[in-house]
């Protein structure tokens, strides 16, 4: 049987790095988990991570499987979902997508933009086999 967890969890992450992240994902993990079902194993773990954190997937997926090895997260899959850069343009009020840090509004030009999203680390859901 399994079990989904729509976990939406967010953590400041302006201070650490991968590792650092990693803990906290899994800290994060195993504390829903232990809510849900404390004899379940964890299956699959989705993570959105925002262009912004500079933060590389792969990394995070490599300490991940170190730090859960003997655990009820050990071998669980990691699916990382890339959030864009999005801006929000304060003159003309678009939203504008970008793939590098340019934050100037790409429709009137404006440098009076906030970001939208692009700085999220967050854990999406979680998969529970029970």
């Amino acid at each position: 049987m399994s079990l989904y967890i729509s976990a939406a969890r967010r953590y400041d992450w302006t201070r650490v790095h991968e590792l650092g992240i990693t803990q906290e994902i899994v800290r994060i993990v195993e504390e829903e988990r232990r809510r849900a079902d404390p004899g379940a194993r964890v299956i699959r773990v989705s993570l959105r991570i925002g262009r912004l954190t500079t933060f590389v997937g792969d990394s995070v997926k490599f300490y991940f499987s170190m730090i859960t090895e003997g655990t009820r997260l050990e071998g669980a899959e990691i699916t990382v979902t890339d959030e864009p850069l999005v801006l929000h343009c304060a003159a003309c009020g678009a939203r504008t997508e970008r793939d590098e840090p340019v934050f100037e509004c790409g429709e009137c030009g404006s440098s009076d933009t906030s970001i939208a999203s692009g700085r999220e680390m967050i854990v999406e859901s979680i998969e529970l086999d029970s």
